[in-house]
């Protein structure tokens, strides 16, 4: 046999790996998101302030449409982390109003529920002592009308809280979140109205099915029975009942219930779901008992090719409602003034409530 040909010295072997010339690399770890300095972090007071943001993807509609936004959701969070830190003057005094004063150490800021006009965010904060609470944030879709729609509405919640503490969120302070342009045009800087509320623990948005029975929206929806589903609509107007004023004769509007107006607590074996009113974007004046009466008869929106009603479907439910926010007295003379009113011709008769269903019910 021939004898094997040397390796001449200093020859390059064709496999990198082997042979005393190969040169093992450097492991370079990759690039990740970068820390920031720890100048960025500090508030206008010196105190150091960190700020995290969660779901801030896309939402959906009951129907599967994504909700239609009027900016990039992390463009909000570099504004809110800013405003944070600079000349917030309604989240961190809300925050506090909780925690007391010692300065606030850390917030966890995740989007919880989207409307047409909204986004709701819930809001973690701990502060430098170790204490920490949640509230809910607020913030309008746009810096034009949907923001005027939140300011109202603001002040609406106010109203209503006083009168039915129960049943209705509790609204804290609200101002303008400045969102620059990205292209540092200040022509098209703009102000968002939000507002801060107390947290309602236990409770998700409340949505309607195809079948016009009520579920809670959650990742693994619940849905309600036909008798729950009855029982919700009569909460629903107990509450709606409740917030009428017979002094200055105005109460809330019809809520919108497609736009996530209500909450609702899921039901367990000793407990029945509960109802919070989180949103009204109007104040019906001017109105007396007969007329609120008709409007919650006629209250109706189109659902798919279906018609979704507020009022329970038996006539009963709908007395019982009265009796419940009024009282038996009070329910009866709402009942025979409307009634009246229709018997006299002031009213059209409705085929949902009419004079012989009032009559079969004992109303004079």
């Amino acid at each position: 046999m021939p004898p094997k040909r040397k390796t001449k010295p200093g020859a390059r072997s064709k496999n990198p790996n082997r042979g005393i010339a190969a040169k093992k690399k450097k492991h370079r770890p990759k690039a990740g998101k970068r820390r920031p300095k720890p100048q960025n972090l500090k508030t206008k007071d010196g105190h150091t302030l960190y700020v995290k943001f969660k779901n801030l993807g896309p939402m959906y509609d009951f129907w599967g449409d994504e909700f239609k936004r009027h900016f990039n959701l992390e463009t909000l969070a570099s504004a809110l982390e800013r405003h944070l830190r600079t000349r917030d003057r309604f989240i961190t005094p809300s925050i506090q109003q909780k925690l007391g004063a010692p300065p606030l150490k850390s917030f966890t800021v995740e989007l919880f529920q989207e409307g047409k006009f909204q986004l709701i965010f819930r809001v973690k904060a701990l502060n430098v002592v170790g204490k920490s609470t949640t509230i809910g944030l607020v913030v309008a879709k746009n810096h034009k009308e949907y923001s005027e729609v939140a300011k109202k509405e603001h002040a609406l919640l106010n109203i209503l809280h006083d009168r039915v503490p129960k049943c209705v969120v509790e609204p804290m302070k609200g101002g303008y979140i400045f969102m620059p342009d990205r292209h540092r045009r200040k022509e098209h800087d703009r102000e968002i109205y939000a507002y801060c509320t107390t947290w309602l623990g236990g409770y998700h948005e409340l949505g309607i099915q195809k079948d016009l029975r009520l579920f809670i929206n959650v990742a693994k929806p619940i849905p309600f029975t036909t008798a729950q589903t009855e029982a919700l609509k009569r909460r629903m107007l107990e509450i709606i009942l409740r917030t009428y004023d017979p002094v200055r004769r105005n109460c809330m509007a019809i809520p919108q219930l497609a736009s996530g107006d209500f909450v609702v607590s899921k039901p367990t074996r000793t407990k029945k779901p509960q109802l919070m009113l989180i949103a009204c974007r109007d104040m019906e004046n001017r109105i007396s008992p007969p007329q609120l009466i008709r409007r919650i008869i006629e209250a109706e929106w189109p659902w798919g090719k279906r018609v979704y009603r507020l009022m329970p479907s038996e006539p009963e439910e709908f007395v019982q409602a009265l009796v419940n926010a009024l009282g038996k007295e009070e329910a009866m003379t709402w009942l025979s003034s409307y009634k009246k009113a229709v018997t006299k011709g002031r009213m059209t008769e409705d085929e949902r409530f009419s004079v012989y269903m009032m009559e079969q019910l004992n109303i004079p």
